[in-house]
């Protein structure tokens, strides 16, 4: 492994020990995935109060987090492909827990606590992301509903037009939009 190498210069990589490395690259998934937790979580908060300055906000925090998983992501697959040459395995196939039948109890039993730990709190991003999906796919129900309402009075009421302009009776003139008409 290269120290010098630029995905492993801003990344927990010491290249003494693939098997240590890799292990704080998972931990340091983990650390970011729970900073990401706390992002998602405020994100909802903020979407069920309409919060658009918080939500800018946590965008902008968020982009850094996803950019720096990508770095960890690619340092992970960057350290698993020597290992599987040498474990004569295939690189694209090998998994943290594949890679755990292949070290020593030692190494196997810390691989697992950092993938175990990985797991959890990537599932906890996941289930929030759920949950503010729901949130958004309700508000948008919502506006779809009150639009639907809105089309609806209009086709009822013989006053407006098709596309919802006052009928013209006169024939001369634009006519007035249904939302130029004061109640």
């Amino acid at each position: 492994m290269n120290p010098l190498n630029p995905i492993a210069a801003s990344l927990p990589i010491t290249g003494d020990d693939v098997i240590q490395d890799l292990i704080s690259v998972l931990n340091a998934q983990s650390d970011t995935y729970t900073q990401m937790y706390d992002v998602v979580r405020s994100r909802f908060l903020a979407l069920a109060a309409v919060d658009f300055d918080t939500l800018t906000d946590l965008v902008g925090r968020e982009q850094p987090m996803i950019a720096h998983l990508r770095r960890l992501e690619s340092a992970r697959t960057m350290l698993l492909r020597p290992l599987a040459t040498r474990l004569g395995l295939i690189a694209d196939r090998l998994t943290v827990t594949e890679l755990c039948k292949h070290v020593s109890p030692e190494e196997s039993k810390a691989l697992a606590v950092a993938r175990d730990r990985l797991v959890a709190v990537a599932d906890r991003v996941q289930q929030a992301n759920e949950q503010n999906r729901v949130l958004l796919e309700g508000c948008l129900d919502s506006v779809n509903d009150l639009a639907q309402s809105l089309l609806q009075a209009i086709e009822m009421n013989p006053q407006y037009g098709a596309l919802g302009g006052a009928a013209n009776q006169t024939g001369t003139g634009d006519p007035p939009r249904l939302a130029d008409l004061r109640a």
